[in-house]
C-alpha cells in the first residue's frame, strides 16, 4: 500500500508543480512583451524614453532614471529608494532637444578611459527614437564634448530630488 500512496502523492505534486510553472511562465510572457504602440506605430505615452544610470564617485553612487515619453519618471537610488517624478513639458522638449543637439545617434556606445580611474563617476544613456533605441557608455575624463550637456541635464534633474 505505501508504493500506491507514494505514487499517488507524487503524481499530484508533479501535477502541481507543472501548473504552477506554466502559471509563472504566463506571467512572464504577458509582462515582458513588445512596448505598446499607437496605431501610426509610435510609442505609446507610458513608454520609457530615457533611461540614465550614474554609478561611482566617492559616495559609491548608484543612481538609475527612467524617464517615460509621457514626463514620468522613477528614481532609484542606492539602496532601493524610490522617488517618483513629474518632468514639466518644457524640461522634457529641452531634454530631447539637447540629445538631438549632441547627435545622440550618431555617438559611439561606449567611451572608456585608457586606465582605471579611482572614485570615477560612469554614466550609460539609452534614448528611444523611432522604434529604436541607442545607449551610450563613458566614465569621466572620457566623455565626449557633445554628451556633456545630456549629463548635465540628467543629473540636474537627480539634484532636484535631493
Amino acid at each position: 500500500m505505501i508504493p500506491d500512496e507514494f505514487t499517488r502523492w507524487s503524481s499530484t505534486a508533479v501535477r502541481l508543480s507543472v501548473s504552477a510553472g506554466l502559471v509563472v511562465a504566463a506571467w512572464l510572457l504577458a509582462t515582458c512583451g513588445a512596448p505598446a504602440t499607437s496605431s501610426s506605430g509610435q510609442s505609446a505615452a507610458g513608454d520609457v524614453l530615457i533611461q540614465y544610470r550614474r554609478t561611482g564617485g566617492i559616495a559609491g553612487l548608484d543612481d538609475r532614471l527612467t524617464i517615460q515619453a509621457d514626463g514620468q519618471a522613477i528614481l532609484t537610488r542606492k539602496g532601493g529608494e524610490r522617488q517618483t517624478i513629474t518632468l514639466d513639458k518644457t524640461t522634457l522638449s529641452s531634454l530631447q532637444a539637447t540629445l538631438g543637439e549632441a547627435d545622440f545617434l550618431e555617438l559611439e556606445s561606449q567611451y572608456q578611459p585608457a586606465r582605471d580611474i579611482p572614485d570615477a563617476f560612469h554614466y550609460e544613456v539609452s534614448y528611444q527614437v523611432d522604434n529604436g533605441r541607442h545607449t551610450v557608455a563613458a566614465t569621466d575624463s572620457s566623455v565626449p564634448e557633445q554628451l556633456a550637456p545630456v549629463l548635465d541635464k540628467l543629473n540636474r534633474i537627480i539634484a532636484r530630488q535631493q
